[in-house]
């Protein structure tokens, strides 16, 4: 069985009709992920284009954005609803704000972050309508979960940056 699960996620936060939020940045990741020798490898990251020196545009209150990847390929056996083995995930997310024209006088304080992680596990994974067929035959005291995992999780890329480095612009990053 070949078992290719793909999640993603957009969020948004504008506080007015009109605003603008512009961003944009190149990375490289160079290497495998994997497992060698009983330990998680993860590639190379690095930057060509920061995306913190990209961030533009009009709001009169804060806006961002957030998007987020996720991508496992299992490769493992069973039949259709009903597969175990291995497999590896790549997730991906990244943030960007970019601070209220209003504060512009003081400080146009703008925010970015990345995140990148690798993991590696075994699943015993059953479809939902494999389930729900499945229910039914099963006593009342059984209680099966769709997805068992087991899962080595290691980090890839983990940047934050805040510009200018100010008190009022750095006052709610952590």
């Amino acid at each position: 069985m070949l078992n290719v699960r793909s999640k993603l996620i957009v969020i948004t936060a504008f506080g007015g009709r009109n605003d603008t939020l512009t961003a944009g940045g190149v990375w490289t990741v160079k290497g495998a992920l994997g497992i060698s020798g009983g330990s998680l490898t993860v590639p190379e990251f690095g930057v060509q284009k920061s995306l913190i020196d990209s961030i533009t545009g009009i709001s009169l209150a804060p806006a961002g954005l957030v998007f987020a990847a996720e991508q496992r390929v299992l490769v493992g056996v069973g039949v259709p609803g009903f597969a175990a083995g291995p497999y590896l995930k790549l997730s991906f997310s990244v943030g960007v704000t970019n601070g209220s024209a209003l504060g512009a006088p003081y400080a146009r304080c703008v925010n970015a972050a990345l995140d990148i992680k690798g993991a590696a596990g075994l699943a015993l994974g059953i479809s939902d309508p494999t389930l729900r067929e499945l229910l039914p035959r099963l006593p009342g005291w059984v209680k099966p979960k769709v997805e068992f995992t087991t899962e080595r999780e290691s980090s890839i890329a983990s940047r934050k940056q805040t510009l200018p480095q100010s008190p009022i612009c750095l006052a709610g990053s952590t």
